[in-house]
């Protein structure tokens, strides 16, 4: 690479880009148990879904696995050093990379539709955090703020601290949204 061009990848600070790093460390949760509960609350509702996607995955990694085995089958045949006929053995070949093709295609097509789910539910809970939710957290906010002293008024120091969950949700679920592309 050219020196110029290794200057501007360092100051992007692309992960991975640089040259003259080798291995990039990988990014990890801070909390994998908060985000695996986050995970699983998006896709409980799709179990149809996601079983049907599992079964498409494994049903086309074993076809992946099996049509080169064929493949070998019929070159032996046609070199005279296997057993078998060959019009059968390419037929079931051809049927079994049909069916691979078929289980990538719809696996495509279910993670997309995954994917839409997810996005729908992510904007669903937007809305109710910012239509239902933060008018109801302003006004407690208001309520707890006439108890008194606000630095021993316990009720309006939870108040702020909901109110403020709730705007970093609400960041939170605007930055995904925006980020997702769904094809």
């Amino acid at each position: 690479m050219s020196e110029p061009r290794d200057q501007k990848l360092e100051m992007r600070n692309i992960p991975g880009m640089r040259s003259r790093e080798r291995f990039v460390e990988a990014e990890h949760a801070q909390n994998v148990g908060d985000t695996l509960k986050r995970i699983i609350a998006y896709f409980i509702h799709e179990k149809i879904l996601v079983f049907g996607m599992l079964a498409v995955v494994i049903f086309g990694t074993l076809c992946g696995v099996y049509a080169p085995s064929l493949q070998s089958n019929a070159i032996d045949i046609i070199a005279g050093t296997g057993s078998g006929q060959l019009n059968s053995t390419l037929l079931c070949m051809l049927a079994v990379y049909l069916l691979y093709s078929g289980c990538q295609l719809l696996q495509g097509l279910l993670s997309a539709r995954l994917s839409q789910c997810i996005v729908k539910k992510m904007r669903e809970e937007l809305d109710y955090r910012r239509l239902e939710l933060m008018p109801e957290l302003i006004e407690e906010v208001k309520r707890t703020r006439a108890f008194g002293d606000l630095s021993e008024n316990f009720e309006y120091k939870a108040a702020k601290q909901a109110q403020n969950k709730n705007r970093s949700r609400i960041r939170y679920l605007e930055g995904m949204i925006k980020s997702a592309r769904i094809i």
